[in-house]
């Protein structure tokens, strides 16, 4: 297995989009990602981080639900569908303002989500009755003195 693939090694982590912005496209498709896998370390984590997201969901509703949720937000009743194949994936980062105050903001995690658009609002799972599964989120550790860091967005 190789290290990572062009995709990810091309992925700009210094500034990547916060969850509530557009994310940064990643695979044009989860079954591409799925390929890539095989060869990839990162897109291996990725695809697992989002496996475990379905299985999550899956298992939330065979819970005693009285409907299933859908990866794309709505409820009805049958079975949880397997991930679209052609669904494209996007990440985002997860920041974190060591010091509120402060110039910079911390890169502790990354989220993977899948829709048709890199929009929070349309990726899929992210239904009116469970916002918190809009994606999936994977912490990030670095070195001593190597922080991924980045300017603070100015409120607008």
């Amino acid at each position: 297995m190789s290290v990572l693939c062009q995709t990810c090694a091309a992925i700009p982590f210094s500034s990547l989009p916060r969850e509530e912005e557009d994310a940064w496209p990643h695979h044009p498709t989860w079954a591409s990602l799925k390929a890539s896998a095989s060869t990839c370390r990162s897109c291996k984590i990725i695809r697992l981080a989002v496996e475990r997201l379905y299985r999550k969901i899956c298992l939330q509703f065979r819970e005693g639900s009285t409907g299933l949720y859908l990866w794309d937000g709505s409820w009805r009743s049958g079975s949880v569908p397997p991930i679209n194949e052609n669904m494209p994936v996007w990440i985002f980062g997860n920041w974190w303002a060591s010091v509120p105050e402060g110039p910079l903001d911390q890169l502790v995690g990354l989220g993977v989500r899948l829709g048709q658009t890199p929009s929070i609002e349309n990726a899929e799972g992210a239904g009116e009755n469970l916002p918190e599964l809009r994606g999936t989120d994977l912490r990030i550790c670095t070195s001593s003195g190597r922080l991924l860091c980045r300017k603070k967005a100015t409120p607008s």
